[in-house]
Formats: C-alpha cells, structure tokens, sequence
C-alpha cells in the first residue's frame, strides 16, 4: 500500500485507535485525504468505536481493508478467497499429500463456500482426493475449543487408512485449538490455515505449528 501511494505521489500516514484515543490527532486535525480502515478489531466487543470515531470517519472518503463490520457503511477491499483456497490445494500438491480435507464453521471469512468451492476444484486439478472430510458447518455459537474438538470427533470416524494426512482449516482459532489438541495425542496431521491479522503474542511459539497462508 505505501510504495503504491508513493508512486502516485502520495504519502501515508500510520495511525492507530485505542480505547483511550479513539480518534488519532492526525485524524480530529483533518490532515488526511482519505482512509484505510485495517484490523481495528475492539469494535467487536465496544460500541463506543461504532457511535464516536466512525461518525467522524464517515466525514471522509474511506476504504476498509480485509473487514468490515456488518454495521457501516465505507468501500470494501476484501482479501482473494478464490486465490487462497488455490494456495493451499497447490501447497498440499506440493509437499506430496494425496488425501486431504476442508473444515469451517464460517465464522471467520467473508465467503467461505467460496474457499471451499475454490479448494475443492484445485485439489481435484491436483489430482488430490478432498472429499474424505469436507465439512462446511454453519457458524457456531460455541468458543472456538469446543468446535476443534468435533473437528477430532469428525477425523476419528474416518478409518484410519482413508484419514486425510493434511487438513486446510480457515479458521484460524479453530486451527490453533485443534492443532493444540493433535499435539496432545501425539497425533500427526499437516494443518494449514488462513493468517490472522495480528496474531496474540503470547501465541507466536504455538502459531509456529501451524503453516499460514
């Protein structure tokens, strides 16, 4: 984004909202032209971002980048699902895995029959088989833990010679709960899913488990 701008003689100014700034000062000064909305995430759990800060964002043109909540308005640059759920049939190609498998609640994309859709038809151009688990569940109320543990219940009634050696699970919690839960039976599965925009870090050394894309 910022070696676009500058090729159109533009800069970019770097700015973040707290619970105790919810309008940076560049912003209430009005030095912008526009904005780039990315990974504000606390909207979720606060009202206080939706009713003060985005009443003043609506005042200028604005763009969100990877999410946008239900509620605003603003354009919308979405990440490339179509292109993603291609990496990862061609990832698993790649490392030599034959049978392999899809899992998503649908809680974290913006089109997750889509990924689905996507990785299906890459894996069958592979040459790979994806229909042993292909499980697109709708999203779930439950926490994240409890969702990873269908995800096992699901992988142990499949006999253990037609069991996906890798599995593409989007989610990204899911993935990491899941992963954890492997770890803990010593079980072995390649797992791959889709990067968060700011991982915990108190998670980075177990994020290293799982391959993001």
């Amino acid at each position: 984004i910022w070696r676009g701008l500058a090729a159109k003689g533009r800069s970019l100014v770097v700015g973040r909202a707290d619970r105790d700034a919810l309008i940076p000062s560049f912003l209430a000064s009005r030095r912008i032209d526009g904005l780039l909305l990315i990974g504000l995430g606390f909207e979720k759990e606060s009202a206080d971002w939706m009713e003060q800060a985005y009443g003043f964002v609506r005042s200028f043109p604005h763009v969100w980048v990877n999410a946008r909540p239900p509620a605003v308005g603003g354009d919308f640059c979405g990440p490339d699902i179509q292109r993603a759920g291609r990496l990862a049939a061609e990832y698993f190609a790649k490392m030599g895995h034959r049978r392999v498998g899809f899992f998503s609640t649908g809680s974290s994309l913006v089109d997750p029959p889509l990924i689905r859709a996507s990785f299906a038809a890459a894996a069958k151009d592979s040459g790979l088989e994806s229909s042993v688990l292909d499980l697109l569940l709708e999203p779930a109320a439950e926490a994240s833990s409890r969702v990873a543990a269908r995800l096992l219940e699901f992988l142990s009634e499949i006999p253990g010679e037609l069991q996906p050696t890798a599995l593409f699970v989007p989610d990204y919690e899911v993935a990491f709960h899941f992963s954890e839960l492997m770890s803990r039976m010593g079980k072995m599965v390649s797992l791959l899913t889709c990067a968060p925009q700011e991982p915990e870090p108190d998670r980075a050394g177990a994020a290293g488990k799982l391959t993001m894309i």
